[in-house]
């Protein structure tokens, strides 16, 4: 009966159809700033923590956006840039992930 007072929620769409929109409105757009497009369009952020610093769940955020592109596109495996690239983004989240507190600390403190 009050159905009509829920809220509907859009869903977004996927990172390859909003790639390939953006490439061909701009063909010299890279990965990296499609990426930090779709996640600034999107409110996208996947945190390991609530105080983690957003350098850190930006990265985060990339790598899980990638592997859900790659999981519904397989061939993507085969691409010997993208997998630098993610492996790259792994790298800086493994020296993030070990990093002391007080260093996460003042990451979080220089992006207020």
């Amino acid at each position: 009966m009050f159905g009509f007072f829920k809220r509907k929620r859009k869903g977004r769409e996927p990172f390859e159809a909003f790639l390939m929109e953006r490439t061909l409105q701009d063909v010299t757009l890279n990965l990296e700033d499609a990426l930090n497009e779709y996640i600034r369009l999107h409110g996208l952020a996947v945190r390991h923590s609530l105080d983690e610093p957003k350098r850190i769940t930006t990265v985060r955020t990339k790598v899980q956006i990638i592997n859900e592109w790659i999981a519904t596109n397989p061939e993507l495996r085969n691409d010997k840039q993208l997998q630098d690239y993610v492996e790259s983004l792994r790298g800086i989240l493994s020296m993030l992930d070990l990093a002391s507190p007080e260093v996460l600390k003042r990451m979080g403190e220089r992006e207020r």
